[in-house]
């Protein structure tokens, strides 16, 4: 693994040779037997590789929703918890965190990770005390979301993965090799708050002293008062030393720009086709909305979906579309489609707008409607 990895990056960070070497990995396992995941989009490698090149301890990431961020933050979770050469001190197991949005969220993290170590070649068994160099552990409970895996890494040491809701408790207590603050605008506690700032105050504690960990911050935004947006503006202000922001880039510049100019297009060809002047005076309205038009800026700090992932990115955001068009519930009400859009998949949210489209009702019935949603 180490060898075949440290070829692959070619002379780039370390951490880039781990995320082609799964990759390749899970892309023969999809061809041997169907399972596995897809590859890591362009878009997010050159993000990663960004991160890994600038040296910084933490990644700040506002994406859309049906972006791959957790699918592919947890690939990258895996590998540098197996892969990182760290110091073990006595019998300390190093764990990695993974805090997730809520109990769904976090039971179907446990599901990629599975799907992860058993693409790499290592086989489940019962019991933590039975874990092997080609085995690994898995306690699930579905119930709490509190979760954990456990293997042996690549220089032999023990080590865990810990998935969970975010709680002081979940971020406390373990060695850090690294965190995953899995859509931490969407963070909720028993009194309807967002607890990020004390559950990553913690959570970085975990990390001091720990050479090269990572904590990933990633998440659809939710507003400019939000921890994410809050924690990008104040880097973008000040220079937060250690903190590194994602970017929109060139290709994501050029992604979103195709994407925006199919759909403008897609509006003005069903406003010539309207059978009534409503429809027609709708269609036109979305295909002048200045948003479809405006000219991508690779420096931006908020990733569309269409963007992040790989698809055509006139078909991603036509499914962007699709979705954004589907009234959920009467919290939606007076939320035009565009503005949905927007918000959830353009990470544009709007003032309180933002606040309905991602309320926990909105959320549990979206993705009863649709998976991807």
């Amino acid at each position: 693994m180490l060898d075949g990895s440290k070829r692959l990056a070619n002379g780039e960070p370390e951490e880039y040779g781990w995320l082609l070497w799964l990759d390749a990995m899970m892309s023969n396992e999809k061809r041997a037997n169907g399972e596995g995941e897809p590859p890591v989009t362009p878009w997010w490698r050159g993000c990663l590789l960004d991160f890994w090149r600038s040296g910084a301890p933490f990644l700040a990431a506002a994406v859309g929703i049906r972006g791959t961020k957790s699918t592919t933050i947890v690939k990258t979770s895996v590998m540098e918890c197996l892969c990182r050469e760290r110091a073990a001190v006595l019998d300390q197991v190093a764990a990695w965190g993974i805090m997730s949005a809520d109990t769904a969220e976090a039971n179907q993290r446990c599901d990629t990770i599975k799907k992860i170590l058993c693409s790499i070649g290592l086989r489940e068994v019962a019991k933590q005390d039975d874990v092997s160099a080609e085995t690994f552990a898995a306690s699930i409970n579905v119930g709490t979301g509190r979760s954990h895996f456990t293997a042996i890494d690549a220089r032999g040491n023990r080590i865990r993965w810990a998935i969970s809701p975010p709680t002081k408790g979940a971020a406390s207590g373990w060695t850090g090799a690294g965190f995953f603050a899995d859509e931490l605008d969407l963070w909720r506690d028993g009194d309807g708050q967002n607890p990020a700032a004390d559950v990553l105050t913690l959570a970085h504690g975990r990390l001091h002293g720990q050479r090269g960990a990572h904590g990933y911050h990633v998440s659809v935004p939710m507003g400019p008062r939000a921890p994410l947006s809050t924690m990008i503006e104040e880097a973008e202000k000040s220079g937060t030393d250690g903190l590194h922001v994602a970017r929109l880039g060139e290709l994501g510049a050029r992604r979103d720009a195709q994407a925006r100019a199919w759909l403008r297009e897609h509006f003005r060809k069903r406003a010539l086709a309207a059978v009534n002047a409503s429809q027609r005076g709708t269609t036109t309205r979305y295909a002048e909305d200045k948003r479809l038009s405006e000219d991508a800026d690779p420096m931006a700090t908020r990733i569309p979906t269409w963007a992040a992932r790989a698809g055509d990115p006139g078909e991603e955001i036509k499914e962007c579309w699709r979705l954004a068009s589907l009234k959920l519930t009467s919290g939606e009400a007076g939320g035009d489609p565009l503005d949905v859009l927007f918000a959830r998949y353009g990470a544009r949210p709007v003032g309180d707008l933002a606040k309905r489209l991602f309320s926990p009702a909105i959320i549990e019935q979206g993705r009863a409607l649709s998976p991807v949603w």
